[in-house]
């Protein structure tokens, strides 16, 4: 006797796909097409939609197909879908439902993070991050982001310079404190995640800025979530552009 259970298996998957889009995107059933959706949460940055949007595409015409069925009283379902794409479908679905947490996968561990403190000399600080590549640094106190010294630290120092210090060897980190705070990135912007936080959330959060002409260029995850919290890692968009091409 022919088995259905193929059939079933793969309308359940649609449909936990298209309910997460919807619900995801905050659209209401019947108000776009499940293909339009796919290719949505692809333009969005989702890495996980952007390696199979053409499957995903595939998946959901053959999806049409079977469901407006002209055949239904003498062959249903009409197309009864082979083990290895019934198998592929949920494995897709289950990582868009379960995605990874960003810690312990791309995220930097906070003891592998180059950090300074307010007492370091700044041009040692400069020479590390020019041999390292480094382009933001995060400022410490207690286990703590204090704030961040990029190169736009000292331009705004130099252009703010009138009757200020030189730089110099015996510069200090603190003497510069008030262009290291993070409010004070004409162009940056930083954001504070918990550290339970997955990578869907992270390529939300990386694939727009919500301050006006600054870009996300650093998320701190902490053990609350917000800049009081204790460092627990930090993610750049290059360990994110590093994942997705690696998958």
């Amino acid at each position: 006797m022919e088995t259905k259970e193929n059939s079933k298996e793969f309308l359940e998957a649609y449909n936990r796909l298209d309910h997460y889009m919807r619900k995801f995107m905050k659209r209401s059933p019947g108000k776009d097409s499940h293909s339009f959706l796919l290719r949505e949460m692809a333009k969005r940055g989702n890495s996980i939609f952007q390696k199979n949007l053409h499957e995903l595409l595939l998946f959901a015409d053959l999806r049409n197909s079977m469901v407006h069925n002209p055949y239904m009283e003498d062959a249903d379902p009409i197309a009864e879908p082979h083990d290895y794409i019934v198998e592929k479908y949920r494995n897709i679905v289950d990582s868009v439902m379960n995605p990874p947490r960003a810690l312990g996968t791309i995220a930097i561990p906070e003891e592998k993070i180059y950090k300074i403190y307010p007492k370091d000399l700044v041009m040692d600080i400069m020479r590390t991050m020019s041999r390292s590549k480094y382009s933001h640094v995060p400022i410490m106190r207690d286990g703590r982001v204090l704030g961040v010294f990029s190169s736009d630290t000292i331009f705004d120092y130099i252009a703010d310079g009138i009757g200020r210090i030189p730089l110099n060897e015996e510069m200090k980190i603190r003497d510069l404190i008030q262009y290291t705070k993070l409010q004070n990135h004409a162009n940056d912007f930083f954001k504070f995640m918990s550290g339970s936080v997955n990578l869907t959330e992270v390529e939300e959060e990386f694939s727009h800025s919500p301050v006006p002409g600054k870009r996300t260029a650093l998320i701190f995850l902490t053990d609350n979530g917000k800049q009081t919290g204790l460092l627990l890692g930090m993610i750049t968009p290059w360990d994110l552009l590093e994942s997705t091409l690696m998958k």
